[in-house]
């Protein structure tokens, strides 16, 4: 079964790109569309580039009962999903040499 998420939105702030070229970026559709095809209800996805936000798209349900639309702002519960990628930060760290892994813990 093929869906695609109901409202699509996508804003984009970039000193280097018109906001009206990422508006229509085929790209972000097609990937939020493919998270709907795997089962996604709603999403939201944020690129930052040198610190700044280039890319703020949101799609779908927040809430599927009440039919409230996911919003730039909605929060999602990500439970253990960041375990891997504060790992992988802390390796990064301590492979150049800005983190000490065996250095003991103050409190």
């Amino acid at each position: 079964m093929h869906r695609t998420l109901p409202g699509l939105f996508v804003t984009a702030k970039s000193s280097n790109m018109a906001a009206s070229s990422l508006h229509s970026n085929p790209r972000i559709k097609v990937a939020l569309n493919e998270a709907a095809a795997r089962g996604e209800i709603g999403i939201s996805v944020a690129a930052y580039y040198r610190g700044k936000l280039v890319v703020d798209a949101f799609a779908g349900l927040a809430d599927e009962e009440a039919g409230r639309p996911v919003e730039h702002n909605t929060l999602f519960a990500v439970f253990s999903v960041t375990k891997g990628i504060t790992a992988l930060a802390v390796h990064l760290q301590a492979e150049r040499g800005l983190l000490d892994l065996d250095a003991p813990i103050r409190l």
